[in-house]
């Protein structure tokens, strides 16, 4: 086996594990998804029914908080296998493709995240990520009577965690997201 052929076998491997990272990407954002519109309408129709509205107030700190360490948990992980990708999409662009003719798939990619105005953030997932963080303080200010003080700080913090987790998935500004330019 050349060195030429043990470096298209690795370009095939980083490809395959790329195509999986964006796999588990999806999915993270999928479930996500799924499960925080589960838990916002179980509040919402808890608090909603006629029995229980008095209590909504009450109910808003642990929805709140699952929402949030829901939110905060995803963004997270979403994060960390964006800068996976982007690390093996870095290293196949300056490490394989300039050895092996006809090999452009990581350097079309990244002409094209240069071109744009965001430089590898997730334009699209980092924009519903931004959205999610706000539902629950949104609905937070409209239930009436809702709680002060200590719960008012808590939701503030964890808003503010998750507004700026999604912006940095939207736009990527954080220090993880450099390029390792040779």
């Amino acid at each position: 086996m050349t060195e030429q052929d043990a470096m298209l076998e690795e370009y095939k491997v980083l490809h395959a594990q790329a195509e999986a990272i964006k796999g588990r990407r999806d999915s993270l954002f999928t479930v996500t998804l799924g499960v925080f519109v589960s838990v916002f309408g179980a509040f919402v129709g808890i608090s909603s029914a006629p029995d229980t509205h008095s209590a909504a107030p009450r109910l808003l700190l642990p929805f709140f908080l699952v929402l949030y360490i829901l939110h905060i948990a995803s963004c997270l992980l979403m994060r960390s296998h964006q800068q996976q990708l982007r690390r093996i999409l870095n290293y196949v662009r300056i490490e394989i493709e300039p050895k092996i003719p006809g090999l452009k798939w990581s350097t079309y990619l990244a002409q094209r995240s240069l071109k744009s105005s965001n430089r590898g953030g997730l334009r699209g997932i980092g924009t519903f990520y931004l959205l999610l963080s706000m539902a629950p303080i949104a609905l937070f200010v409209i239930t009436p009577g809702t709680p002060g003080g200590v719960e008012t700080t808590i939701f503030v913090t964890l808003f503010a965690v998750s507004v700026l987790l999604a912006m940095d998935i939207r736009f990527a500004f954080t220090k993880g997201w450099r390029d390792d330019a040779r």
